[in-house]
């Protein structure tokens, strides 16, 4: 035996909780470590609940399968009916229940126990770990990056969709105008300005040269092919203010002077892989 699913039930009100725990026999005195079933306890005293075996299981797979569909079947994540918050498994929703105050804590937590960390996954679940652990989980199957499920995505969507109508002054923001990304946004005068003033007589040292060196080597080896290649100055022997245009597809070299073409607007498009 892996573990076995377990039920316990306030005697008070009725309420129960279901959990999975990893024992090559049943525990008796153990009724269970989520949030609200914790605090439940502390409330009504340990000698108002009663916990009882749903059923053993022999594998960890099975043992998290079993925990979802139980608490499904008993519907013990509604509040009226349970204490569960999540569905269950691996992990799960340990926000849900908290007040304001106790999410923004639990928040700041997270980010300081991530801080310098870097998240990996091996395709069904998903982990931070520290830089010097790297080459272990590498070659073990992990891979860098989240973990990707349609539930997960979906979730994400949603968080996002809601984000931005609750706060659409952000979407009217520079970095969404089209054609424009966040890095080349257009400056004003007054910025352009202040960024030569701090730059005047300042020089890249050795080091910064090198690295840009390198990122550049690396950047032509993987097929990137810049479009200025063999072009001549679009500009050469001519009067005028030239700037790049684009539609998203074609990039053009203009004198702005004349007018943008209907469906172009400043910037260039670049396809960074394609030779």
């Amino acid at each position: 035996m892996y573990g076995y699913i377990y039920k316990t039930t306030n005697l008070i009100n009725g309420k129960i909780y279901i959990g999975q725990h990893k024992s090559k026999e049943y525990d008796s005195s153990y009724y269970g470590s989520g949030k609200l079933i914790r605090r439940a306890i502390e409330k009504y005293g340990i000698e108002n609940f009663s916990n009882t075996v749903l059923c053993y299981c022999d594998s960890k797979q099975e043992l998290n399968k079993m925990e979802k569909q139980l608490i499904k079947n008993y519907n013990s994540r509604d509040i009226k009916i349970g204490y569960n918050i999540s569905f269950g498994g691996d992990g799960g929703d340990t926000f849900t229940g908290l007040s304001e105050k106790e999410k923004q804590i639990r928040r700041i937590n997270i980010s300081k126990s991530n801080s310098g960390r870097i998240v990996i996954n091996n395709g069904e679940h998903q982990k931070y770990i520290k830089e010097n652990e790297l080459d272990y989980y590498l070659n073990n199957g992990y891979v860098k990056g989240y973990l990707h499920t349609p539930e997960r995505d979906r979730v994400r969507s949603e968080a996002k969709k809601k984000f931005h109508k609750e706060h659409p002054e952000f979407r009217n923001s520079g970095m969404f105008k089209k054609g424009i990304c966040y890095y080349n946004a257009p400056r004003t005068e007054e910025t352009k300005e202040k960024l030569r003033q701090a730059n005047l007589g300042k020089k890249q040292s050795e080091e910064t040269r090198n690295k840009r060196s390198k990122s550049l080597k690396a950047r032509y080896d993987s097929g990137y092919i810049s479009p200025l290649k063999g072009k001549s100055a679009h500009n050469k022997g001519k009067t005028g203010q030239y700037k790049w245009v684009t539609d998203g597809i074609v990039n053009k070299y203009i004198d702005i002077n004349n007018g943008i073409p209907d469906g172009f607007h400043l910037g260039r498009t670049f396809n960074r892989y394609s030779k």
